[in-house]
């Protein structure tokens, strides 16, 4: 008789898809992002065992053996659990290679897979237009440049 618990457990991790927009502005590219993101995380299966531990006790008293011959005299006189011992089964820790996988857009300043990519065309007042268009937005937001740490 032994009590045996087994846990399986994931450690808290982050998991989302985001959308995004990225302007560069030295190279006056723009490209619109999705993503999925995943945090590495920890799988633990641990198991849980406690055994009885049973006790009699030899002498009560040095004149009285009762607890040997008497009427409620018992063989064992208590029994009661152990503490619980941890046993780590088995621990994996899943660390990701690329944490974010794009599915539309880049991270990198780069035409490939970006859209809508260059807006202005190749005029110059319309690419400066648009990027004080973009300053302005992105400061309103509080998510430009002068934002970033």
């Amino acid at each position: 008789m032994f009590e045996l618990d087994v846990d399986f457990e994931f450690e808290e991790f982050d998991l989302g898809i985001t959308f995004g927009f990225k302007y560069w502005r030295a190279s006056k590219r723009s490209c619109f992002t999705l993503y999925r993101y995943i945090d590495n995380f920890l799988l633990l299966l641990t198991m849980s065992m406690r055994f009885p531990e049973c006790y009699k006790d030899i002498i009560a008293s040095l004149w009285c053996f009762d607890n040997w011959t008497g009427r409620d005299a018992k063989i064992i006189d208590k029994c009661e659990f152990s503490s619980d011992e941890l046993i780590e089964m088995y621990r994996y820790e899943i660390e990701q290679d690329d944490a974010k996988k794009y599915w539309i857009g880049s991270n990198e300043d780069k035409s490939e897979m970006c859209w809508p990519n260059f807006i202005g065309g190749s005029s110059a007042t319309t690419a400066t237009m648009l990027d004080n268009f973009y300053m302005y937005v992105f400061d309103a937001l509080e998510v430009g440049p002068k934002y970033v740490e």
